[in-house]
């Protein structure tokens, strides 16, 4: 009712097989989507090489960065330290 209601597209993706396997790991046959992990290994390590992760790193750092000196200044303000 949502998706109708908001004019989006309702998809469902079949995460299960028709069986209930008692491996330790699920048979990819029986379930096209039963073993994500080995594409979310590759896609992160992928990711990882990109440009896109140094950036995204970086900004991760500058932003642990401004809040340690923000707080360092806040701290002087407040305690009248020099």
């Amino acid at each position: 009712r949502l998706a109708e209601a908001g004019g989006l597209e309702l998809r469902i993706f079949t995460r299960d097989g028709q069986t209930v396997g008692r491996e330790p790991r699920a048979n990819p046959a029986d379930s096209p989507n039963a073993d994500p992990w080995p594409r979310f290994i590759r896609d992160w390590g992928a990711l990882q090489q990109s440009p896109f992760w140094w950036m995204w790193a970086s900004a991760g750092i500058d932003e642990i960065l401004s809040a340690l000196h923000e707080r360092q200044l806040v701290k002087e303000t407040t305690h009248g330290d020099a």
